[in-house]
């Protein structure tokens, strides 16, 4: 197979990922005035790998980018920051009036980390006991963002169908973590 040529690559890569990297990054980034540094930035590494390695190179482009986005999201801001980004730190009091809320930890200790790991390899394991049309689901509607109905036609399934089997899945990936005593 010839390799394609690396510019129309990009620029096809580009419109097909565009929204999808910035939904990403929008929900990841603490400052919305670096969102247009963050996808140069994350656009720039992607087509200096198309130019490192070839198109061919790239099973999975769409996946390619999305990993980029994440890993450039990891850079940017450390978990405090990304935390930050999903917690409100300014509450209500019952006067109506608003105050800081204590800051969240910046380290996570050891046990803590190992207990996590622990808990997502046990995720893992209870992961391959589902059907493989329910990872896909999963993996569509998590990994890539896709919507339900988008899910549906992708894999010639019933819109219902793929939240039942969605939904389902959680719920059991929800008892294991509350087996566990960690809250989801």
């Amino acid at each position: 197979m010839r390799a394609q040529d690396p510019i129309p690559f990009f620029e096809a890569l580009y419109d097909e990922t565009y929204r999808a990297t910035l939904r990403l990054v929008t929900r990841g980034c603490a400052d919305a005035d670096r969102i247009p540094d963050l996808m140069q930035d994350i656009y720039t590494d992607v087509y200096a790998a198309i130019l490192t390695h070839g198109t061919d190179y790239f099973t999975n482009p769409v996946g390619f980018v999305r990993r980029v986005a994440r890993h450039k999201l990891g850079e940017w801001y450390g978990l405090k920051a990304r935390l930050q980004c999903m917690v409100p730190l300014r509450g209500m009091d019952d006067d109506g009036g608003e105050y800081d809320l204590p800051e969240l930890a910046a380290e996570v200790s050891a046990g803590e980390a190992a207990e996590a790991r622990l808990l997502a390899a046990q995720a893992a394991e209870r992961l391959k006991t589902f059907a493989p049309e329910t990872r896909r689901i999963l993996l569509c509607r998590i990994e890539l963002d896709m919507p339900f109905a988008q899910i549906a036609k992708l894999l010639g399934m019933k819109e219902a169908t793929v939240k039942m089997r969605y939904y389902r899945a959680l719920a059991e990936l929800r008892e294991l973590y509350q087996k566990e005593g960690v809250g989801l």
